[in-house]
């Protein structure tokens, strides 16, 4: 489960995927670079209280992720993997 740290809008296109290693280092990419190598699916989930939403990495308009929701992101390997939301500029 994951959601957005923030009071204001993030763009899910500026979340960045970092690959957990055992010495403490790894890899980061753009959450959708994650989803192509297989990282992650590309989409986030989340129920608004009505039904199931989900949010796409490639839409057009970029989607956004509002303060206060939480979501599911589907880990696709065994690995281990953090979410880093860059702090909105005000």
């Amino acid at each position: 489960m994951v959601g957005n740290p923030y009071g204001v809008e993030v763009f899910l296109k500026d979340v960045r995927i970092r690959e957990i290693r055992d010495t403490g280092d790894g890899q980061i990419k753009s959450f959708e670079g994650a989803a192509r190598s297989g990282w992650v699916g590309n989409s986030l989930y989340g129920f608004n209280g009505l039904s199931y939403e989900f949010l796409a990495v490639n839409s057009d308009p970029p989607e956004v992720l509002q303060p206060g929701m939480g979501f599911w992101l589907h880990a696709r390997d065994e690995g281990v993997y953090e979410m880093i939301f860059e702090r909105p500029q005000p």
